[in-house]
């Protein structure tokens, strides 16, 4: 398996990927529902992210196709914290039929070992609870709970 950064090359595989993903979270949840035009959406962020210093997809590629994808920032957060540019998480997946073959540690692996890189000291994750399998593997490599997010419907 190889694990390497995305490139415009991937884009189509990853907005496949990305449609999985949705699917996955819409069956936890309907919120999760996509804008119609999301592929199209989805192909522009991954441009803009592909070039950028402070953005990152990484891409697992196993039997010549792409296994799965993490996507990591940097971003600012307060100016009152000292601690004020940190790493975030903001999604991963791994296809079907390569779950349980590790590839979510090893690129989550991946994706912090270039936080490290770029002297971030702190990485966030948002994770549904309701979706067990991404909450261990977070909890699996060192992520622990901090805060608890809540939402209602008005």
């Amino acid at each position: 398996m190889e694990i390497r950064k995305a490139d415009e090359e991937d884009i189509e595989d990853l907005v496949r990927l990305k449609e999985k993903l949705f699917k996955l979270h819409v069956s936890i949840d309907k919120y999760y529902t996509p804008n119609k035009n999301f592929k199209q959406m989805y192909r522009d962020h991954l441009k803009t992210v592909i070039a950028s210093d402070q953005h990152i997809v990484f891409v697992a590629r196993l039997d010549e196709k792409i296994a799965g994808f993490i996507e990591g920032s940097i971003y600012k957060r307060s100016e009152f914290m000292k601690e004020n540019i940190i790493g975030s998480v903001y999604e991963i997946f791994v296809d079907d039929e390569y779950r349980k073959l590790g590839i979510g540690k090893q690129l989550t692996e991946k994706l912090l070992k270039w936080f490290k890189q770029k002297k971030i000291k702190t990485v966030e994750v948002v994770s549904d609870v309701r979706n067990p399998d991404v909450f261990n593997l977070w909890k699996g490599v060192g992520f622990k709970e901090y805060l608890k997010t809540l939402k209602i419907k008005i």
